[in-house]
């Protein structure tokens, strides 16, 4: 970011005021934040809040409300469904209740209901939190977790998916944008969270996936996050200038909790070698194999056993049966997986569901179809 500043203005600054050029500069540019924040004060005095902060309630719907609202658009899933419309019906309730009525009662924080969610591409995991943040009205960021990295290092990191959060929300200006997030909430859905699995054939610290993974588990608890990235030169050199003033460096109001954010960590946890649903799949056959009182059933080669029960699991869902452990042997921090509780998987979509999809649903790809020829 480059900032001109008027050498003639410079000149009579040093002229009027005895100083140096650098002296000069600085005040200069202080002067201009000051007059700047001023203005704004100013405005918002004589005029009220702009009209994109304008008070507002809270989005709060039942879960039935919110399936029901999700059923116009997305076909089948229901188990996803249904998790997701608890987890995040819950989450706006206790916003809405913590700040209508603060300090009426003891819990001041409460355990955020961020979701898991495992199974194939395609089968409409990121559609549905769009959906779901159209419906609810708050920011929805949807991102790619393959494209950050631990905080600290060159490249996007964890910090910056809620600043490109903020840039979603309304408000006339960065502060404004910061109160609507953390007055209202947001959805963070971040995708692909599989390829940040840690790789058990590395040995030390590997910051692209094992980092990446500490620096989200963070902000899904409760993190503080400046709203400003403070590794711009901006904001460097804007840093260094309260510091010789003696002001403070970071100002509350440009830092935000991540605490009113709802997670959702998705994938399709599948890669060479074991994947999520062979990991499960191994566990149910080991848990088959033993008895109550600890002793091991041996079945012989029963070839025609075998190949019924290799048929009938063809089509199988074991993201259904994925527990705790299984998503840690994958490769999850267990704390990360210990800060989702609520778990869910979607299903591969049959030949009915897509055509369901494309005649049933509000936004048909038919109705778009049809809307495009309208058009000429």
């Amino acid at each position: 970011m480059q900032v001109t500043i008027p050498r003639k203005e410079i000149d009579e600054l040093v002229k009027n005021y005895n100083c140096t050029q650098e002296e000069a500069a600085k005040a200069y540019l202080t002067a201009q934040d000051r007059a700047k924040e001023a203005f704004t004060e100013t405005l918002a005095k004589l005029l009220g809040p702009t009209q994109q902060t304008a008070a507002r309630d809270i989005k709060c719907y039942t879960p039935k409300e919110i399936k029901h609202h999700l059923d116009k658009y997305v076909v089948g899933q229901e188990e996803y469904k249904k998790r997701i419309c608890i987890a995040a019906s819950y989450h706006f309730a206790m916003i809405k209740y913590l700040g209508e009525n603060p300090g009426a009662s003891a819990v001041k924080r409460f355990r955020k209901k961020n979701t898991i969610i495992a199974g194939p591409s395609g089968s409409g995991k990121t559609y549905c939190s769009e959906v779901l943040g159209d419906l609810l009205e708050v920011p929805t960021l949807i991102i790619d977790a393959t494209d950050y990295t631990e905080v600290g290092y060159v490249g996007k990191n964890s910090d910056d998916m809620i600043r490109e959060l903020i840039d979603l929300a309304p408000g006339g200006n960065r502060e404004e944008q910061a109160q609507f997030i953390a007055k209202y909430g947001g959805i963070i859905f971040i995708d692909e969270i599989d390829k940040k699995a840690k790789d058990g054939t590395l040995i030390g610290h590997d910051i692209s996936r094992e980092g990446f993974q500490r620096s989200v588990l963070k902000l899904i608890e409760r993190k503080v996050v400046p709203i400003d990235n403070p590794y711009s030169p901006a904001s460097q050199i804007q840093e260094a200038m309260e510091r010789q003033q003696g002001r403070p460096a970071v100002k509350k109001e440009k830092l935000i909790s991540t605490e009113n954010i709802l997670f959702i960590l998705g994938g399709s946890f599948e890669r060479t070698g074991e994947n999520l649903e062979t990991i499960v799949k191994q566990r149910i056959e080991r848990k088959g194999n033993v008895k109550e009182d600890g002793s091991i059933v041996i079945r012989g080669f029963d070839l025609a056993r075998k190949d019924a029960e290799k048929e009938k699991g063809k089509f199988k869902n074991y993201f259904k049966e994925a527990g705790a452990d299984d998503y840690i042997r994958f490769g999850l921090l267990p704390e990360l997986v210990g800060r989702a509780p609520i778990r869910t998987f979607v299903n591969l979509l049959s030949k009915n569901d897509l055509i369901r999809i494309m005649t049933d649903t509000e936004d048909s790809i038919l109705d778009q179809y049809e809307m495009e020829f309208r058009l000429f």
